[in-house]
């Protein structure tokens, strides 16, 4: 497909690392050496391909001598045509890169190197142990500094953005992540964005200074030409939920940011409920519980992030080699450890008023000492029978009444310090671990709805609170009275925190085991059809020249919700239809088929495209105006007049690419390819009729 690359689209196609057999060894001679005798050795082979490559002067006067005379004398014999051998593939760095909603993680790789050897990074500036860098950014326009403040850099009273990652997604509410008290609190400074600049942008910002920091990292452990001239793969784990739109906005933020500034590199994206499935299944199988991954075993991992919760079902088809089907669709929420937060920030309202919501962000919003109090209590949450009974925090309020029985109650005025209690610390918890019962009742329920029974189920936790025990006590209780001591169990990985940042790594090292993924939502496009006085609106009926009256606003789901997506399935959903073009008597300087993308969440499909639950998506183009002048110069070459209109049939189909979320269209006019096709994620223009389904007259 001759396809041209757009903004917010969905082409994704692979880039071929140029070169690199010819300038480095083959990677597998490589894997077992120290990542520093891995670059020396690719620098010294790039040297000498470079060398090669240029003949001495001796050389180029023979060869220039030789060419001479074949020109004066009979040509030379075309010497027999070989086939050329299959290059090596060089070494490989693999990223994974993380962008969480409070905080962000980088890792790393050489090739297919062991689970053991992926490197996570924790030396952030302003913090040398943790493995995430808070996703915070601050910008020097706006504040009284020279630069921009990114990270652990972002401090006390700067104007920053929070949450930026948030704004990604068009279907993101904001009312989803703060409550009308916390709204009341701290204002518009969590959610804002600065003045001109988009959340694209700012991701970009961000996601570029975490790059410069990495990769002077990088460059002091391999050698700068080393680090150049290797290709880079980088995998980007995203919510599960995320729209398509969403995605490609992730994927174009990194480029922008600078990952994959080289012809050679890659970037994709991958969910990250997926990518934390595939570091805990690579963690089973190196691990001594690998006999209890049996065929049919399921798999649910569920990501607990700050922003958001996903999780997905894998069914284990084979162990050797390993093969994982989705048994469900994903699941995703909008419940993560900010929920508990807000919750803390409700109860403060409730209790302090505007004693508390007057404060500045510095003083209670994320990144304070009163919120940094708060994150080790909620870390360290055990539950009501072995929690504390109390939890301490220090916070200045000058304005509380000092008389007030309750508020003496809460507040040591000597100490300055806010008491919550143990009752208190388990209902900011509670709509976390209902928020988890629920996603587990959800997959649970659409797996029975398949037939598809469950023989045995592991549940396991990752992401940061998935570090608390009392979540995990809560889980396995739940699991135990929801399937009735059937055998469930329940886990975290080694290093939850850094599963999903570890397995976007495992996810670019190889192909991925996952062949059958489902789909998330209905997938269609607009169409008419033929008018049906007993099904179809007046006011939808106008009059076709090329099929009479039709009627318009109807859709065609394509993908329905719950399918079955394997890669290269077949039959490839197609979407079969014409176009007309009018006043074709004069001549045609450009004309282009389109059709708009929809998607639906909901588990029933609504027919008509104006249904509340119907949303735009993207929209496909199709270049047919070589088509149309060939059917013009057609007429005149027979001797008749050109046509008042021309109609084109046309079938666009649909590919699915589960290895990297993305889709792509073709049209095809029988099997031949026409035109350049385009999916574009931007607003579409007002519908016209131009396009419908040929076969529903049938």
């Amino acid at each position: 497909m001759d396809c041209e690359y757009m903004p917010l689209g969905l082409k994704d196609t692979k880039q071929t690392a140029k070169g690199m057999s010819e300038r480095c060894e083959n990677e597998r001679k490589l894997i077992g050496l120290p990542l520093i005798a891995k670059a020396q050795a690719i620098a010294q082979a790039a040297h000498k391909t470079v060398t090669a490559k240029i003949p001495s002067a001796s050389k180029r006067k023979r060869d220039d001598e030789s060419s001479a005379e074949g020109k004066v004398s009979k040509p030379r014999r075309k010497p027999p045509s070989r086939p050329r051998p299959k290059a090596d593939k060089g070494p490989v760095i693999i990223i994974g890169l993380d962008i969480g909603t409070t905080g962000s993680a980088v890792a790393c790789v050489v090739g297919a190197a062991s689970l053991d050897k992926i490197v996570v990074y924790q030396q952030w500036p302003g913090n040398t142990s943790e493995v995430k860098v808070p996703t915070r950014m601050a910008y020097a326009m706006e504040n009284d500094f020279d630069t921009d403040q990114w990270g652990n850099g972002v401090v006390g009273r700067m104007n920053a953005c929070f949450f930026i990652k948030l704004h990604l997604d068009e279907n993101m509410k904001k009312g989803d992540f703060r409550d009308r008290h916390l709204q009341q609190a701290i204002g518009n400074a969590i959610m804002r964005l600065p003045e001109g600049k988009e959340a694209i942008e700012v991701i970009k910002d961000f996601v570029s200074k975490m790059r410069e920091h990495y990769m002077q990292h990088l460059g002091r452990t391999i050698l700068e030409a080393a680090l150049e001239s290797t290709p880079k793969r980088v995998y980007v784990p995203v919510p599960t939920t995320w729209s398509l739109a969403a995605r490609e906005a992730t994927r174009q933020a990194v480029r922008d940011a600078g990952f994959g500034a080289e012809e050679q590199d890659e970037i994709a994206i991958i969910d990250e409920s997926e990518a934390a499935a595939l570091y805990v299944i690579k963690s089973l199988q190196a691990s001594s519980s690998a006999e209890t991954l049996e065929d049919n075993t399921c798999m649910q991992v569920i990501d607990l992030g700050g922003g958001t919760m996903d999780s997905v079902l894998y069914r284990i088809v084979s162990r050797t080699p390993l093969q994982l089907e989705e048994a469900c669709a994903g699941e995703g929420a909008k419940i993560g450890g900010t929920t508990v937060d807000r919750s803390l920030h409700a109860l403060m309202h409730n209790h302090f008023g505007s004693a508390f919501s007057d404060l500045s962000l510095d003083k209670i919003g994320p990144g304070s000492h009163f919120m940094e109090q708060f994150e080790k209590h909620k870390r360290n949450y055990r539950g009501p029978s072995k929690g504390k009974q109390e939890y301490w925090l220090h916070l200045v309020m000058k304005k509380l009444d000092d008389q007030d029985l309750m508020i003496r109650d809460r507040y040591d005025f000597e100490d300055n310090n806010v008491k919550i209690t143990n009752a208190e610390m388990e209902t900011f918890f509670e709509p976390v671990v209902q928020g988890i019962f629920d996603i587990i009742r959800k997959q649970v329920d659409r797996i029975k709805e398949n037939d598809q029974p469950i023989t045995s189920l592991r549940v396991t936790l990752c992401g940061g609170l998935s570090c608390n025990e009392y979540v995990l006590d809560r889980v396995e209780q739940f699991a135990k009275d929801f399937f009735q001591d059937s055998g469930v169990k329940v886990q975290i990985p080694h290093g939850p925190m850094a599963a999903v940042v570890r397995g976007a790594v495992l996810a670019g090292q190889a192909k991925l085991p996952i062949i059958c993924r489902r789909s998330r939502e209905f997938l269609g496009t607009h169409v008419h059809t033929r008018w049906d006085p007993n099904k179809h609106r007046v006011e939808d009926k106008f009059k076709c020249p090329e099929l009479g009256f039709r009627s318009k606003n109807q859709i065609e789901w394509l993908v329905a919700k719950g399918e079955k997506l394997k890669p290269n399935m077949k039959p490839t959903p197609t979407l079969r239809c014409y176009h007309v073009v009018k006043n074709t008597q004069r001549p045609i300087k450009k004309e282009v088929l389109q059709q708009v993308l929809y998607k639906c969440s909901d588990d029933v499909a609504p027919s008509r495209v104006d249904h509340p639950a119907v949303e735009k998506i993207g929209t496909i183009q199709v270049d047919v105006t070589a088509i149309v002048r060939e059917k013009r110069a057609q007429a005149k070459e027979a001797g008749q007049a050109y046509p008042s209109h021309i109609s084109i049939d046309v079938g666009i189909e649909l590919n699915m690419s589960s290895d990297k979320g993305v889709l792509e269209a073709v049209a095809k006019i029988g099997r031949k390819k026409v035109g350049t096709t385009t999916i574009t994620y931007t607003p579409a223009p007002a519908w016209e009729h131009g396009l419908a389904r040929r076969d529903d007259d049938k």
